[in-house]
């Protein structure tokens, strides 16, 4: 998997695309740790980090496309080897993603500013203020954050390629499946049951949102806990599967 043209050609877009991210927001910024923090949400304002993700999870669909998953279940191979190893590649290449973005943005930054002032922050309606002394740590605990939550999507991705046993179908029906669930979080958050939006899975694709109201950790473990009730999902599903 490490040599698969389809994931190099994504990191590499990926890297193309923080990098752009992070040159538009030089003009504006007062600080390197502004560009590392603007650098990865304005790609994911672009949604790019929810496709690449999901394409992650050609970590098992290859084995559909090359047939190769006939081989896996010949061998009769624990169903929770199968699905835990591909998971586990899976978050290798989530956090490859995320250090390309943090090194990239990071470099830029300070390659363009040189002064360190503390980050002023506006995000829908919520402001505060990051210490110039706590910017650093800031921005490792950020991306890290959205790394863990990225794992979610990975499961999902997962999911749909047992299910559809087709890559492509699996990315896009695993983009759509995302988008509206976040969608429906925005939605049920309007309404007065709170407990009831901090306890579904969403914001995976941008967990910027709980940052700026001061939830991240209540978000991260909601989706770690339905990534880990997917995965189970994930294993079910593979060993009741009839691959002809």
């Amino acid at each position: 998997m490490f040599f698969s043209k389809i994931v190099r050609l994504a990191l590499i877009l990926h890297c193309i695309m923080i990098f752009l991210m992070a040159f538009v927001c030089i003009n504006n910024a007062d600080s390197p740790y502004y560009i590392c923090l603007r650098g990865l949400l304005n790609t994911l304002n672009f949604m790019e980090g929810t496709l690449i993700i999901a394409l992650f999870g050609y970590v098992l669909g290859i084995e559909y496309e090359m047939k190769t998953i006939k081989i896996l279940k010949a061998k009769n191979i624990k169903p929770y080897k199968v699905i835990g190893a591909k998971t586990i590649v899976g978050i290798m290449y989530i956090f490859i993603y995320i250090i390309l973005a943090f090194v990239i943005t990071l470099i830029v930054g300070k390659m363009a500013i040189s002064t360190y002032n503390d980050i002023d922050i506006n995000f829908n309606n919520n402001h505060f203020v990051i210490q110039n002394s706590e910017a650093l740590k800031f921005m490792i605990n950020f991306y890290i954050a959205q790394g863990i939550a990225f794992i979610y999507i990975l499961s999902v991705s997962i999911l749909f390629n047992i299910l559809t046993k087709n890559t492509v179908i699996s990315v896009i029906s695993t983009f759509v499946f995302i988008q509206v669930s976040s969608m429906v979080g925005m939605l049920l958050k309007r309404i007065p049951l709170p407990n009831v939006y901090k306890f579904i899975p969403i914001n995976s694709d941008y967990i910027w949102r709980d940052y700026a109201i001061g939830e991240v950790n209540q978000r991260l473990i909601c989706l770690l806990i339905f990534s880990l009730l997917i995965y189970i999902l994930n294993i079910k599903v593979y060993k009741e599967q009839n691959i002809k």
